[in-house]
């Protein structure tokens, strides 16, 4: 039987080895606990809405979905757009994006932009993620509210869309409903921050690198092959 007074007195004559066998140990715990969540997670995976009126980017018969739980005003979201860029240009057809809106509250223009993208989604999903792309690379015009929604619009206006309708229809019903259906959604799938991202039903709620997302849809694919 271990007698506990030697085995202070080993950690008391070398603490810095104990500390480094105690990180590691719960180093290893950590990896193991995400195995088995991930295990538990591919042969059930989380399953979000995909409504006819959704804005797809990519290829509508991808066989992977990634749905971007996203506030345009993030800064984490900016970062995560970028590792989508990367993911599109090494997986191309085989996968699509959907957005979904988390807008956080304390972003002030981002309920804004949440609502314009998808007012300019209701003319052309085409248009509404080429302005998606330009909000994400030029963040910075988001962060003084009332300049933020003018340049917003301005940048409507640029990609193609009629403003004066967007600016009708972020008023509408259907909008603050379809924004409302992502924010239950996102709290039901445990995404309280941003950005979020569910591929096939695996979540990541953090800005991950490209390695992490190429792990995940590697693994989909293998199986549907």
């Amino acid at each position: 039987m271990l007698d506990p007074d030697a085995l202070f007195k080993v950690i008391q004559e070398n603490p810095e080895r104990f500390m480094a066998a105690l990180q590691d140990a719960s180093e290893i715990a950590e990896r193991l606990t995400q195995e088995r969540t991930m295990e538990a997670l591919f042969e059930a995976p989380l399953t979000a809405k995909m409504q006819d009126w959704r804005a797809i980017d990519g290829d509508v018969d991808a066989p992977i979905t990634i749905f971007m739980y996203t506030d345009f005003q993030c800064p984490y979201c900016a970062r995560g757009y970028q590792t989508m860029q990367q993911v599109k240009a090494l997986y191309g057809a085989k996968v699509r994006f959907v957005l979904k809106h988390l807008p956080l509250d304390f972003h002030d223009s981002a309920m804004s932009a949440a609502t314009i993208f998808e007012a300019i989604n209701m003319q052309s999903s085409i248009e509404a993620y080429q302005w998606h792309n330009i909000v994400f690379e030029n963040q910075a015009g988001l962060n003084t509210p009332d300049y933020g929604v003018s340049w917003m619009l301005e940048m409507a206006g640029a990609v193609g869309a009629d403003v004066d309708r967007v600016m009708s229809d972020m008023g509408s019903k259907s909008i603050e409903a379809r924004i409302a259906a992502d924010l239950d959604e996102a709290a039901r799938l445990n995404f309280s921050g941003t950005p979020g991202f569910l591929i096939n039903g695996i979540p990541l709620n953090g800005a991950y690198p490209i390695d992490a997302f190429a792990s995940i849809i590697d693994r989909h694919l293998s199986n549907i092959d």
